[in-house]
């Protein structure tokens, strides 16, 4: 009972590396590589569609994927929330 309160913990406290390993690495690199090609992908398209006007259609199925996506996210997240009852 004389250790509670010691400062000493390193039988009680895992050691955190702050090396990385391989797979974190790979994991890195793919998603490095997957934001360069959406960057790519999105220059690509913003300057292919130069001049082009969208109709309002478009702006209707845009807003309505939004609202869509945030509903998603917000129900997601309460979900989260709601306290577990075992």
């Amino acid at each position: 009972m004389s250790n509670i309160g010691s400062k000493d913990r390193t039988a009680i406290e895992p050691v955190i590396s702050a090396r990385l390993g391989v797979g974190s690495w790979i994991i890195l690199i793919v998603l490095v590589a997957a934001a360069l090609a959406t960057g790519v992908v999105v220059y690509v398209g913003w300057k292919l569609a130069d001049g082009v006007d969208v109709p309002i259609s478009g702006y209707v199925a845009m807003a309505g994927g939004v609202i869509v996506s945030l509903a998603v996210g917000f129900g997601l997240m309460a979900l989260l929330q709601q306290p577990k009852r075992v």
